[in-house]
Formats: structure tokens, sequence, C-alpha cells
């Protein structure tokens, strides 16, 4: 199964949303599935855990303004 996740931020700063996506993200892609995380640049740091086979993370460049 193909699996995409859009979240705004993948800063680990912010806690719940972006930690859970990626969880989620590593398990889904643990079991064989093919995942793809599409976010912005704003706050986004490679971590280790995320060189997993099926796991693509693409981080565009954000965009003004920044409240959203």
């Amino acid at each position: 199964m193909k699996i995409l996740h859009v979240i705004a931020d993948l800063d680990p700063s912010k806690g719940g949303p972006p930690a859970a996506c990626r969880g989620v993200a590593r398990v889904m892609a643990r079991r064989g599935h093919e995942v793809r995380i599409v976010t912005t640049e704003r706050g986004f740091v490679s971590a280790a855990g995320d060189g997993i086979k099926n796991l693509e993370i693409e981080a565009l460049r954000a965009s003004k303004p920044d409240f959203f």
C-alpha cells in the first residue's frame, strides 16, 4: 500500500503531531508499505531513524507568511 502524510512541519520542538507523524510513518514502512511524508523545511531536522527502507521525506521550501 502507498501511504502519503502531509504535515505543515516536522519541527521536533512542537512535540505531538510531528512526532506522531514520524512514528506512524516508521511503523508503516517497517511493515512493508511505501510511505512518503511531504512537509516544509521549516524546523525540519533529519533524524538517523529516517533511513528506513520504504520511507521518504520530502521537505519543500517554506513560503510566506510564516503563520500558516
